[in-house]
């Protein structure tokens, strides 16, 4: 019984426990490049790499050291209104702190429920990279190096708000 007793004192400590708090689970959204400079937004599209040509797209790139993003804090879209991903300009850098030239990019969004933009895959596939934004609240845009031996990714905050 005392055995009994402490496994379930060390099950509920283990469960209570803030490090298992659950991690947010984002969905990917387009791919494409950082951006040339500060005043540039990236480039980005639902597919714009296919497995047999990105190895040549990442050749020759240096794995940046960070991805930043430049942007308001938090990012606002406006419900009903199409938020174009060339607004966001996520920057990759070296550890000197020198904007790198583009390296490729996976832009993904936190998956809330209920869902604060429309990300039905007829709804994502614009080619000019765009998303529509259906219910006010919080979520997060993450960027993330996509090339191998890359791992930097950038995190922005983001919100909808009423027209």
């Amino acid at each position: 019984m005392k055995a009994l007793s402490k496994l379930a004192l060390g099950l509920s400590l283990l469960f209570s426990s803030p490090a298992l708090a659950a991690e947010p689970v984002f969905v990917a959204l387009a791919e494409g490049f950082t951006s040339k400079g500060k005043e540039v937004g990236i480039e980005v599209g639902q597919r714009m790499f296919s497995i047999p040509t990105f190895p040549a797209v990442c050749a020759g790139l240096q794995a940046p050291a960070r991805l930043v993003v430049v942007a308001p804090k938090p990012l606002q879209l406006v419900r009903g209104q199409w938020f174009s991903y060339k607004r966001l300009v996520v920057l990759a850098l070296d550890a000197a702190g020198r904007i790198l030239p583009p390296v490729p990019i996976a832009v993904e969004v936190e998956e809330v429920t209920p869902p604060l933009l429309n990300l039905r895959s007829d709804m994502t596939a614009d080619p000019n990279g765009k998303v529509l934004p259906i219910r006010k609240g919080s979520f997060q845009f993450r960027f993330t190096a996509i090339c191998e031996g890359h791992s930097a990714f950038a995190v922005a905050r983001a919100e909808v708000v009423e027209p």
